[in-house]
């Protein structure tokens, strides 16, 4: 059990798990919802979390700021708010960007996201099934910024094992906005059953401008997804963070209302 620092919980530590398909590897973090140990026969469903380092403790969090899943997870839980999940974040590496992005750009460094998926579905899920008591067949992914377009970009791909998805700011200007257009141009579509969507009104801004780039990209997802069939309040769940910025210290406060949205309590 990891503990000290900004954790709350039980938080198990997993070093250096290898990947075949990335020719790598990467630390795994896995934290335990409230009541695990007390009820040896319930079984979970899995949160997988990309930027995994910055999810559960400031210490390792790239910019000293963590997202508080651990507390959230545990206050929520705790009062009956939300479903508790196991979540596991996956530490991203020095390949983020190709890891991340799906083969839409000619730039150097990007498109490897199809293999970074055939890690989390045949490397690591099978791995989590087998070490902690999950429901193999109820899973979520989230990620920020280009790992918010990654968790889209799995959520899509593999609707069925992805559930639940929650996709804060994500980068959906990569490949010139190509994921809003096959979303437009798709033929029954098929997604996750939930789909967290947001932005901050403060992201985006060129100086001395007032129109956000990336509020007007995540206007438009929602507008495509509810013309697909979504329905907001019910599959889809917007949020517009007013003054809401591009960090972790923002993200934070967005994460409470997506785990209501993922995972309301039954």
């Amino acid at each position: 059990m990891q503990t000290g620092g900004s954790i709350v919980g039980d938080v198990r530590l997993h070093c250096g798990v290898p990947s075949v398909p990335l020719g790598n590897q990467r630390d795994i973090v896995v934290w335990l919802p409230p009541g695990y140990w007390e009820d040896r026969q319930r079984r979970y469903p899995v949160l997988f979390l990309n930027d995994g380092q910055n999810v559960f403790d400031n210490r390792t969090s790239a910019f000293g700021v963590d997202w508080g899943f651990d507390h959230y997870g545990d206050v929520l839980a705790r009062a009956g708010e939300i479903e508790p999940c196991i979540m596991v974040g996956i530490y991203n590496t020095d390949a983020r960007m190709a890891e991340y992005t799906p083969p839409w750009s000619d730039r150097p460094g990007t498109g490897n996201v199809e293999s970074y998926a055939t890690f989390v579905v045949a490397e690591l899920k099978p791995f989590i099934d087998a070490t902690y008591r999950t429901l193999p067949d109820r899973n979520g992914i989230v990620g920020s910024s280009l790992g918010g377009l990654c968790a889209l970009y799995l959520g899509f791909r593999h609707p069925t094992l992805f559930t639940r998805v929650g996709a804060v700011s994500p980068s959906l200007w990569f490949g010139q906005g190509m994921l809003l257009r096959i979303i437009d141009e798709a033929q029954g579509l098929r997604g996750p059953e939930r789909l967290w969507i947001c932005a901050g009104t403060h992201e985006g801004r060129r100086p001395g401008s007032d129109f956000s780039y990336t509020i007007a990209g995540i206007r438009r997802l929602r507008e495509l997804l509810e013309a697909k069939g979504y329905a907001e309040g019910w599959s889809l769940f917007y949020h517009e963070a007013e003054g809401g910025r591009h960090d972790e210290a923002s993200w934070s406060l967005r994460v409470p209302h997506l785990l209501r949205a993922l995972y309301p309590s039954r």
